[in-house]
């Protein structure tokens, strides 16, 4: 109990120690793998939902604007049971979106760490929109945009600051697991093969 109590006023009044804590490599890549879990459970319901109800649903929909001579665009108004299930897929997509953006913020202590230029300022990059990219740049084509690109590299799915975080994460002794082939995770959260 005398433990408990020295640590609690350690944490509250030693900035240091609480400073440290947030730096500690392994308690980074524990958030990091964390939030990487939540993202792949938000993105793995919203494609199961886009493959397996949104997209035969749009595709219906589709049909009938084509009969009355019409095409579907996102802003079109519709009817029922189409409407709910477009306001669905956009619910979850958002929250799928969140989600891997709350992921990403998880990698720029970690890339700070392993030396990595500017994260933060990529950051924004990779979370902010496609459409506020090509306004803050006047261009169409992100491929001309040199920091879209780093953004990418930093927190992109598979890209070097992936393969970074893994690195340093085996270094400090945490295995950081990819959920993509991990049965016992899609089990455990009862996720669905899209």
């Amino acid at each position: 109990m005398k433990r408990l109590l020295l640590l609690t006023i350690l944490f509250l009044f030693d900035s240091q120690v609480i400073a440290e804590l947030v730096r500690d490599p392994k308690i980074l890549c524990l958030k990091s793998q964390t939030a990487y879990d939540v993202s792949f459970r938000a993105s793995n319901k919203s494609i199961y939902y886009s493959m397996n109800v949104w997209l035969p649903a749009a595709k219906e929909e589709q049909k009938k604007f084509e009969a009355r001579g019409e095409k579907l665009w996102d802003w079109s108004v519709v009817d029922e049971p189409y409407k709910s299930i477009r306001k669905e897929h956009r619910r979850l997509n958002a929250i799928s979106r969140e989600k891997r953006d709350a992921y990403a913020r998880t990698l720029v202590p970690i890339l700070e760490l392993a030396g990595y230029e500017k994260p933060k300022f990529y950051l924004w990059y990779y979370t902010a929109g496609m459409e506020e990219v090509r306004s803050k740049h006047n261009i169409i084509d992100l491929n001309k945009v040199e920091e879209f690109g780093i953004g990418q590299d930093y927190y992109g799915h598979g890209e070097s600051g992936a393969d970074t975080r893994d690195e340093l994460c085996r270094l400090y002794g945490y295995e950081f697991k990819d959920r993509y082939g991990d049965e016992e995770f899609k089990r455990k959260y009862k996720l669905k093969d899209w």
